[in-house]
């Protein structure tokens, strides 16, 4: 059996998913554990919250891109992520008229 390779695409975006799930972990702990050194905010929680959201965005966006969805119909990834989508999926039961 052959070793598998990935592309670097792959690796960049698991880099970034764990970067983001880690980073927000460790703002986490630092929040919930009550420790303020001397200071409102803790720098290693606003460093943590800050990077968390960015990182693992990223990451999804090349996920998507390495799936084929953004290569092929790119304005499909802005429909997915829009509240009308949303909005439209969650009708599931059609509206019965009394008349």
């Amino acid at each position: 059996m052959g070793q598998t390779t990935w592309h670097w695409l792959v690796i960049i975006y698991l880099f970034l998913g764990g970067l983001g799930a880690g980073a927000f972990l460790v703002a986490a702990v630092f929040e919930l554990s009550g420790r303020h050194d001397r200071e409102k905010f803790c720098p290693t929680t606003l460093t943590g919250a800050t990077i968390s959201g960015p990182a693992v965005a990223l990451g999804s966006l090349l996920l998507i891109l390495d799936l084929g969805a953004g290569n092929v119909q790119p304005w499909r990834m802005i429909y997915l992520l829009s509240l009308i989508h949303i909005c439209r999926c969650r009708r599931t039961t059609p509206r019965i008229s009394g008349g």
